[in-house]
């Protein structure tokens, strides 16, 4: 009698999996006749401003990047059903990054299977950074570093400086049996993104998956891009006389409180009792390390995944993020003109967004004997003829 009641249990259990199982739902069979994609990207098509705001590129990126990514993400139909256009896939994709949107949500407006939305969300990160890192954040060449460094010198008046360097928390939802290994100083869990930036706000390389607890200086020198800069793997330049001088310095760059005074990273001094050399001089280092700032600041206005908790496994919100990035790339350094006043209007529309969290001050505040000499000879030289701006009087007195 118990053996009936069991296995009459287990096939009324089928007969109800067998109820609610379909190939594909009929809602989502009807995509052809309702889904966004086949109604609203036509119209877009005839207004670039609209265009740009629901893709965050312009038309012409956007048919650009589907052609250089076709090979990869394009499907073949089966008898079954038809396949999921590459135009189509790339516009969840960009959707996505765009609003932060749940899966769920992405399901309904396209019509298409949560799972699918996951599939395509997965393979079009693989994807983009495939394609794109090479193209757009290759691995830096002396000569890229020595150009860096020509930029940041015209651009912020910093000599010598190759990049500015930066950490910031994005948002996670907490992933199971994580404990506190995601959960930061400021109370939410997050991974983090360290970066560094070029004198025009281009990511020049990143690196993503830190925890958020690790909130200080050892995230970047544990993380795979600070390490091998420490180590001098990256193809850094010889140290090279300061513009106008006899002064020999090596090339650095330049972070705030949350970094270490190193040989190769200038930070500010410590904000007590400031003299104006002092004052000057970290008036100048923010400067150039605004660089950053700004491109995390036209990162998060431009991707909603920053701009909310990131609802994905962690493997998925990595690439995520490394994707938008080089995307962030992509869309500035590919662009023309029009691209140029539609970031600017879409920007100057998107204003009040909250930013990212930027690391926790380190607690080590004096570097070695030979980083503090290199720290007051660029202190000397801001406050030199040949090397001081005219309004840093006016900042610093």
């Amino acid at each position: 009698m118990i053996a009936f009641i069991i296995l009459r249990r287990l096939q009324r259990r089928r007969e109800r999996r067998r109820k609610k199982m379909f190939w594909i739902h009929p809602i989502n069979m009807k995509r052809d006749a309702f889904g966004t994609f086949k109604h609203l990207f036509p119209d877009l098509l005839n207004d670039p401003r609209k265009f740009y705001n629901y893709f965050r590129m312009s038309s012409e990126r956007f048919y650009e990047l589907e052609n250089m990514l076709h090979d990869y993400i394009v499907k073949q139909n089966t008898n079954y059903r038809a396949s999921i256009s590459p135009q189509e896939r790339l516009a969840v994709y960009l959707r996505y990054l765009a609003t932060g949107e749940t899966f769920t949500s992405l399901s309904y407006a396209f019509r298409i299977g949560i799972s699918t939305i996951h599939y395509i969300i997965t393979e079009m990160n693989s994807a983009v950074w495939r394609i794109l890192q090479p193209l757009c954040m290759p691995v830096p060449t002396t000569q890229r570093w020595n150009e860096s460094a020509e930029s940041f010198n015209e651009v912020c008046k910093m000599p010598n400086c190759i990049g500015s360097v930066d950490g910031k928390h994005c948002a996670i939802k907490c992933p199971p049996h994580a404990g506190s290994q995601y959960y930061n100083y400021k109370h939410f869990h997050s991974i983090i993104l360290m970066a560094v930036a070029d004198a025009h706000s281009n990511f020049i390389m990143i690196d993503v998956g830190a925890y958020g607890r690790d909130n200080d200086s050892t995230i970047f020198n544990e993380s795979g891009m600070g390490k091998a800069f420490l180590d001098g793997r990256l193809n850094i330049p010889n140290p090279k006389e300061i513009p106008g001088t006899d002064v020999v310095m090596p090339f650095y760059l330049v972070g705030d409180e949350a970094f270490p005074l190193r040989t190769n990273i200038m930070r500010p001094y410590a904000r007590r009792d400031l003299h104006y050399s002092k004052r000057v001089f970290n008036y100048r280092l923010s400067a150039a390390r605004r660089t950053v700032e700004c491109a995390f600041g036209i990162l998060v206005r431009k991707f909603g995944i920053f701009q909310t908790s990131i609802a994905t496994n962690v493997e998925l919100a990595e690439g995520s993020i490394r994707s938008a990035c080089v995307l962030h790339n992509y869309i500035r350094q590919r662009g023309n003109d029009n691209d140029s006043i539609l970031e600017n209007n879409f920007l100057e529309e998107n204003v009040n967004i909250p930013q990212l969290r930027s690391l926790a001050p380190t607690s080590h505040h004096r570097g070695s004997i030979e980083a503090v000499k290199i720290r007051d000879k660029l202190k000397d030289y801001f406050l030199s003829p040949v090397g001081s701006v005219p309004w840093q009087d006016g900042k610093c007195a």
